[in-house]
């Protein structure tokens, strides 16, 4: 896969360099494999093993600080285990540390737990001169079949000449990666009802199945019953619905089929169904039909008629809604007839990002992927096409992530999943395209979104454009720890109360990006290549946000923070975290591209140790080493106990910036 390729990559050239440079005697972090893919994997009764070795090929002593599964908002993490072997501990922390020559195997295991692709990245961060990370790309994919039944939650048959028979049909169908050969359906009790096919059944990916479904009442009075619907290798419960019949001996009108299932019906698609009206002796009169419960934009016709006949239910309701109703038949003589109407009335709507704008890369090296997504917005189940690429000789790979066949559907409130990454190129310059996702929904057949990839032979190459780490949720722990501190510094007198030293609070790793933020307006100064807040869109009671300053051999001045308007008294600044422990280089530093002909072309000595600042990472290295100072009690929190509603810009002598967005909500 080329996402796992390009990370690979760079981790490569940028080990290799940092090795290579390291004094003799520095401990040097070696990984093998490079990138991992598993394959495919069945979601049900199949799992997958792999390790990825550690070792320290150089001299001195190695620390392993944490190790953790990324993934970029799919949720694949929680597919994937990792155990570290000895001389470790199975988790990571609490550290580990190796000798020369001394190896650690991280033992991994995929278990899917959806269909699709299930990638996760191995970060690994660790020690040697100073502190460092390494991010292996592990792919695995989960296959498997699907069984999903159209049917509502109890299906009505109504009321039955005793020994009559009515039979309702039910569609099944299968929207995984194979077909489904062992599908099963039984009803209870047997008898009064009965199913077929019998015993099991087949249900491909090209076409739907179907299930009969009959009641026979033998007695008067009403009967219910239970259907279900399972396979052995579908993930998930079986599926389950109450079935009802009852059995009336004084009846003299039968209806085919003895209730209607609509089930979801468009308020901007009307839908029309019949049903066949017969007697058990001589015909008789129908002298009128109508739903028991009027619904506005629903209506029976065909009355007045003679047995046989036929009615027809039009159904262009006008809001969203349930549909479940009785369809009264009266005839000339004789007792009426009820027939059972179920569905619902649903909108089909869905939302795609106009733009999608893929970062900055350096020309002839490699690029990195960008999830994009479909997201029914919507009550009704969405059909899509399968996403494509509108150009022919697109400079990008469109990736299907989930669901991997199509034509295929997307529930209310899921998302159909692409993953797309620039090709690499040779010149500097801009590269777009669109992808076109076609669907069902009225009047929005069809939408696009644009993406964009920039090349440049110099200067600072950022991808993701924009970084978004989505509501997070802060701990209880961190909640105590943080009224704690507010209360210890209101005890203080303004004039001795002073802010409590930085600490660093691990923060949980994490899983999703919940899109990209607007680039920042705000330019710090070009000489600085440490963080700080977009001044130009804080608001004065915001929190001031620091970050570790350029490293350097004497600890440089404070990086002055956004300052209140005049009118708001400043906030003692707080004091300035040290430097990081590399004696050459800022801890956020990036690839930096050299102009073509030059002997430092394509040069990343920023990444060492094969450091690679994707989405996650940064996110990662960024929420464990920042403190958060708030001026209305003057004290430093980690930001899970603050609420960070800020702009961060990371800003190189380019110019270039990585705008982020995070709220942490209690």
């Amino acid at each position: 896969m080329r996402p796992a390729r390009g990370l690979a990559a760079l981790a490569a050239i940028a080990g290799a360099r940092w090795a290579a440079a390291a004094p003799a005697d520095a401990p040097v972090l070696s990984v093998s494999p490079p990138a991992l893919d598993v394959g495919p994997i069945e979601v049900v009764s199949a799992t997958a093993s792999a390790a990825v070795h550690v070792t320290n090929t150089g001299g001195g002593t190695l620390k392993l600080l944490a190790v953790d599964l990324l993934d970029d908002g799919t949720g694949a993490a929680a597919d994937w285990t990792v155990t570290a072997g000895p001389p470790c501990t199975a988790a990571i922390p609490p550290s580990c540390v190796l000798d020369a020559g001394q190896t650690a195997d991280l033992a991994l295991a995929f278990d899917p737990q959806a269909i699709g692709v299930r990638d996760v990245a191995l970060l690994i961060n660790y020690h040697d001169t100073a502190d460092r990370s390494i991010s292996i790309p592990l792919r695995g994919v989960g296959v498997g079949p699907t069984l999903d039944l159209a049917a509502p939650a109890t299906l009505d048959f109504g009321a039955l000449p005793l020994a009559t028979a009515g039979a309702i049909v039910l569609p099944v169908a299968n929207h995984g990666t194979r077909t489904l050969a062992d599908a099963r359906v039984t009803v209870t009790p047997a008898g009064t009802f009965s199913v077929s096919p019998a015993g099991t059944f087949s249900v491909t990916t090209a076409s739907a199945a179907s299930i009969t479904v009959t009641c026979t009442p033998t007695a008067a009075g009403s009967v219910t019953g239970k259907l279900q619907l399972s396979a052995p290798d579908v993930l998930g419960s079986p599926t389950e619905i109450s079935l009802r019949c009852a059995g009336d001996p004084g009846a003299t009108l039968v209806a085919t089929p003895p209730a209607l299932v609509l089930g979801e019906v468009r308020l901007a698609a009307p839908t029309v169904a019949h049903v066949a009206v017969a007697s058990r002796n001589a015909p008789i009169a129908l002298t009128a039909a109508e739903l028991e419960t009027a619904i506005a934009g629903v209506a029976v016709r065909g009355t007045p008629a003679t047995t046989p006949a036929t009615l027809d239910l039009t159904a262009a309701p006008q809001a969203e809604g349930s549909l479940d109703d009785r369809i009264l038949v009266t005839p000339g003589t004789g007792p009426m007839l009820a027939i059972p109407v179920s569905g619902a009335a649903v909108t089909a709507s869905y939302s795609v990002p106009d733009a999608a704008s893929l970062g900055t890369f350096c020309v002839q090296q490699p690029t990195t992927p960008r999830i994009v997504s479909l997201t029914s917005t919507g009550t009704a189940t969405l059909r899509l096409s399968a996403p494509r690429l509108a150009s022919t000789t697109s400079p990008f790979e469109l990736t299907l992530v989930a669901p991997l066949g199509y034509p295929n559907i997307v529930a209310p409130r899921q998302r159909a999943i692409v993953s797309a990454t620039p090709r690499q190129r040779g010149t500097a310059g801009v590269a777009s395209d669109d992808i076109v996702w076609t669907t069902d929904a009225a009047g929005a057949t069809a939408s696009r979104t644009t993406l964009t990839a920039t090349f440049i032979d110099d200067g600072g190459a950022i991808a993701p454009a924009a970084l978004g780490f989505g509501p997070t949720r802060c701990s209880t722990a961190a909640r105590r720890r943080s009224g704690s501190t507010r209360r210890r510094s209101r005890r203080r007198s303004p004039s001795t109360a002073r802010a409590s030293p930085p600490r660093s609070t691990p923060a949980r790793s994490p899983r999703s990006a919940s899109g990209s933020i607007p680039p920042s307006s705000a330019r710090c100064p070009s000489s600085s290549r440490s963080l700080r807040p977009s001044c130009a869109t804080r608001s004065p009671s915001s929190c001031a946000v620091r970050a570790s300053p350029p490293a350097a051999t004497a600890t440089p001045a404070p990086t002055p923070a956004c300052r209140a308007p005049a009118s708001t008294p400043a906030a003692a600044a707080p004091p300035a975290i040290p430097p990081a422990r590399s004696p050459s280089r800022s801890r956020y530093s990036r690839p930096s591209c050299r102009a073509a002909g030059s002997s430092e072309a394509h040069r990343s000595p920023d990444l060492p140790g094969g450091r690679h600042l994707g989405h996650q990472h940064l996110q990662r290295d960024l929420l464990s080493q920042m403190e958060v100072h708030d001026p209305q009690d003057d004290t430093h929190r980690s930001p899970a106990e603050h609420a960070l509603d800020a702009i961060l810009v990371e800003q190189d002598h380019t110019g270039t910036k990585i705008p982020s967005h995070a709220v942490l909500r209690d």
